[in-house]
């Protein structure tokens, strides 16, 4: 203890400048960890029904055909007129159904009257994928430093020794330990320590 006692500025900066030794040795390039992707697919499903009512924008004059030509009877003419009558002001109603690639269908639906759209409704069920990546960033390897000690026995003692030591992390995964230790009668001894990371198998 006397000898601690005497020497233990000495001590102390035998181990900084093993420290600071490590320190270069462990120095290089910083280890980057490639990114990680996470891939998130949701299923967004719509389904409405929409009324809308569609403008001329343009009138074609039409061909009178044979069956339109007014006859010369009046009794015929009457006839012919109210067929005319019925059939321009009959409701049509059409409905056509769109399919859009796997993703679902429209549903179109016209009613037509007095060779006008009255109105027409939009029925859709559509389900498509939204897709969202996450790009995880790894964290970025540091160099660390570790202090601490231990304790040391055998059959005969339980304490025996006492330890102390630094141990020093770089950013390739490589430990570097300076130790010192002490037993019950005073005497002193050194270590250096040298530890490789070993890489298991998941």
């Amino acid at each position: 203890m006397s000898f601690i006692k005497k020497n233990y500025v000495f001590l102390i900066i035998g181990i900084l400048i093993l420290v600071i030794l490590l320190q270069r040795c462990g120095s290089g390039k910083t280890v980057i960890q490639p990114p990680r992707v996470k891939v998130d697919t949701v299923w967004i499903k719509h389904d409405s029904l929409i009324y809308s009512k569609p403008k001329i924008i343009k009138i074609i004059k039409g061909i009178p055909q044979i069956q339109y030509v007014p006859d010369t009877s009046y009794t015929k003419l009457v006839v012919q007129y109210k067929d005319l009558v019925d059939l321009y002001t009959a409701q049509n109603v059409f409905s056509d159904t769109l399919r859009i690639d796997s993703i679902g269908y429209v549903n179109v639906k016209d009613t037509i009257t007095e060779n006008v759209i009255k109105g027409r409704s939009y029925n859709y069920n559509l389900k498509y994928p939204v897709v969202t990546k996450t790009i995880i960033l790894q964290p970025t390897s540091k160099t660390q430093l570790y202090v601490g000690g231990g304790l040391q026995g055998n059959q005969y003692n339980i304490v025996n020794q006492f330890s102390a030591g630094l141990l020093l992390k770089t950013k390739k995964d490589k430990i570097y330990g300076v130790c010192t230790t002490i037993d019950t009668y005073g005497r002193i001894q050194y270590g250096l320590q040298l530890y490789w990371k070993i890489k298991l198998n998941k």
